[in-house]
Parts: structure tokens; C-alpha cells; sequence
């Protein structure tokens, strides 16, 4: 039954109002362990340079209007981390895919192709060497 009401509630809701009404869709105890989680859990900030971005690409996206990680954060972050691409995205906010596809999509592609690049260029290396043997 429960799932029956929230998809029902899913379809009353625009994309950008479905995403601020998030929390009433989710019991309380969930909600509440993501917001402990993510303000006092496990803190990989002094963890991120050891990223390898040429076995594991990093392209961060954060929306200009995300309040709980600002692109201000996610540069800060991507800074930390060799090779990572960050790119802040005007007129979106936390949950972009469902603020304004058509507005993130775009941005989704670009980290997409700068990943399968770099993977692209990586086995390219490994099938072929570097010139050093």
C-alpha cells in the first residue's frame, strides 16, 4: 500500500517539486540516518588525493544553487585530487536530474565523454606500452 500512495504522490508533482517534497516520501528513521551520516559520518576529506584518476576518472558536478555541497566545496574538493575535473552548473541545485533534465543532461554528457576518454586513452597506453620498453 505504501508503495501504491507514493508513486501516486510521484505523479501529483512537477520534477522540481517532486525533489523538495524528498523527505516525505522517505520514513523518518532514513531521512534522519542520511542527515546524521552525512554531517558527522565518515569524512574521506583527508582521503581524496590518494584517487588514481587514470585508473578511476573524477569528474565532480555541482549545481549552482546547492546549498549542502556548493560548487565552492566541490572545487575545494576536486583541488585535492590529481586529474579531477570539477564543473559548478548555473541554475541548478542539489538534485539537478530532477530540477531540470533538460538542463543537466548536457552537463552529464560532458562528464560521461571526459571519462570514457580518459579509460579510452588508459587502455590505449596499456595495449600499446608507453615507449619505455
Amino acid at each position: 500500500m505504501a508503495h501504491i500512495q507514493r508513486t501516486s504522490l510521484r505523479r501529483k508533482h512537477t520534477p522540481k517539486t517532486k525533489t523538495s517534497h524528498h523527505p516525505l516520501l522517505t520514513p523518518p528513521q532514513i531521512f534522519h540516518g542520511d542527515l546524521d551520516f552525512y554531517f558527522g559520518g565518515w569524512d574521506g576529506r583527508s582521503r581524496v588525493a590518494s584517487i588514481d584518476t587514470q585508473n578511476c576518472p573524477v569528474y565532480m558536478l555541482t549545481g549552482e544553487y546547492d546549498w549542502s555541497n556548493t560548487p565552492e566545496m566541490g572545487q575545494k574538493t576536486a583541488d585535492k585530487i590529481p586529474g579531477a575535473m570539477h564543473k559548478a552548473m548555473p541554475d541548478l541545485g542539489h538534485f539537478p536530474a530532477t530540477e531540470n533534465p533538460a538542463k543537466f543532461v548536457p552537463h552529464l554528457i560532458e562528464a560521461v565523454d571526459h571519462i570514457l576518454k580518459i579509460r579510452s586513452d588508459n587502455l590505449s597506453t596499456m595495449r600499446l606500452g608507453d615507449g619505455t620498453d
